[in-house]
């Protein structure tokens, strides 16, 4: 499948990450090093999620959260879930990374490289 690459600048995203397991803390820790904030809805969470984020909401998800985001990151490894966003997208219009499934995203993240105050974003196009 063959990516394009667009570097952008969000300001204020509305973020959601699904999962408390520890892919998502990866992706959590990754975002609040940035200072992005984002909202977590979890079965169950890694006690460390609780200084990322202030938003935590422990329960399954729901077409219905969906609305409110423009980017869902599905951090749950659950088929069923995936299934579900994949679905939703089309009606809600969210932009979707399913982690570690690059077939099923519309964006990846790139590794940062931080050197001061300069940021440099490598990526392998989901590929690692």
């Amino acid at each position: 499948m063959k990516r394009h690459t667009l570097p952008i600048v969000l300001h204020n995203p509305k973020i959601l990450l699904i999962g408390g397991g520890n892919v998502a803390l990866q992706k959590a820790r990754v975002m609040a090093r940035n200072t992005i904030a984002f909202d977590v809805i979890a079965l169950a969470c890694h006690e460390e999620m609780a200084s990322l984020s202030t938003s935590i909401q422990l329960r399954a998800i729901s077409e219905e959260d969906c609305r409110n985001y423009r980017i869902i990151i599905d951090a749950t490894g659950n088929e069923s879930v995936h299934r579900m966003l994949i679905e939703t997208r089309k009606r809600h219009g969210f932009l979707l990374n399913v982690v570690d499934r690059p077939e099923l995203c519309d964006f990846f993240f790139a590794a940062l490289i931080e050197r001061g105050p300069i940021k440099v974003a490598v990526s392998s196009s989901g590929a690692s």
